[in-house]
């Protein structure tokens, strides 16, 4: 959510609203089954030897990932919107599906569209 709305600058309330909003996300916390998930994922990135990290991976940016995948897969999330494309390779390592926003179908550039209806005798419409 935090990436999210740092994206969408001085549109942050209404970005924030709209997915508040909706039934189509939910907005996770991170609990304790999910600290527990995540300590299965961490177990496999630490052990037995460390983790050799891409050239722009931290150690930090890691575990967040991993933190947001543990909180997608207690929460049973079928997929999982992000152009972080190291955290789409681990969801889809773990069965979670990814949509990235150039994916997204564009919306339509009229919702409504108008209807022209001719003037009667009396100039109404």
């Amino acid at each position: 959510m935090s990436e999210l709305l740092v994206r969408a600058g001085d549109a942050r309330s209404e970005v924030l609203a709209e997915i508040t909003s909706t039934y189509a996300f939910v907005v996770a916390p991170f609990e304790t089954k999910a600290a527990v998930e995540l300590s299965f994922l961490l177990d496999a990135d630490l052990k037995p030897r460390r983790k050799k990290l891409g050239e722009l991976e931290t150690w930090a940016k890691m575990k967040f990932d991993r933190q947001i995948i543990a909180i997608a897969k207690v929460s049973k999330v079928n997929t999982i919107y992000s152009d972080d494309t190291t955290l789409a390779a681990v969801a889809r390592a773990n069965g979670i599906g990814v949509v990235h926003t150039w994916e997204l179908p564009h919306p339509p550039v009229k919702a409504q569209q108008e209807l022209d209806f001719p003037d009667d005798d009396k100039g109404r419409r």
